[in-house]
């Protein structure tokens, strides 16, 4: 009588068990249907928030523009890992590659910014890149560049900038990262 318990006992925990792996598959294809809709409000955000800068915010933006002839990818207040305001200009060739495949899940720019206050040139982050985005980035005119990241009054902005042909100089990154927390500040105004 023992040896049927058995058996009846192994069989109930196998189809927990099994009921256990499809819950957790069924789980993951729900947080990558979040993600997806994630990227799709941030890239919607992109085009509904540059219109809708203020006239201060727009006038940072103006001076900042010049500095960075690569472009720019700049996070504003960024709540639970999404920026509520993101601004950018990379080639959209790279933008779409880059969402694509997820890269901001490994991007060392990004684990930078998160963990992080100040500047740090690209070529001085010392943080992994497992899937090259910064190699695969210079494919695209992304060859030189620096991230900044600032936080006040508890809220957090992330930003990079990029040249093709040289490096930052030490007074362009002051510059550009007093225009950054300006930015910060200003639109957090828009915000309130």
């Amino acid at each position: 009588m023992a040896v049927p318990n058995t058996i009846f006992l192994f069989s109930k925990v196998k189809c927990k068990l099994f009921r256990f792996r499809r819950n957790i598959d069924t789980c993951l294809f729900r947080v990558i249907d979040i993600l997806v809709i994630i990227m799709q409000i941030q890239t919607s955000r992109i085009e509904r928030f540059e219109m809708q800068l203020s006239l201060d915010a727009q006038a940072i933006m103006d001076k900042v523009i010049p500095l960075a002839p690569a472009g720019y990818a700049i996070g504003l207040h960024i709540r639970f890992s999404t920026p509520t305001i993101m601004l950018q200009a990379y080639d959209p060739e790279w933008t779409q590659i880059y969402t694509a495949n997820g890269y901001i899940m490994s991007d060392p720019t990004v684990h930078w910014g998160f963990t992080h206050q100040g500047t740090c040139r690209w070529s001085a982050l010392g943080t992994p890149d497992p899937q090259d985005v910064l190699k695969k980035s210079a494919q695209y005119g992304l060859k030189y560049g620096f991230t900044a990241a600032c936080e006040l009054d508890g809220s957090r902005s992330i930003a990079s900038f990029a040249r093709t042909d040289r490096e930052f100089t030490d007074d362009e990154i002051e510059t550009i990262n007093n225009l950054l927390v300006a930015l910060h500040t200003e639109t957090a105004k828009d915000l309130s």
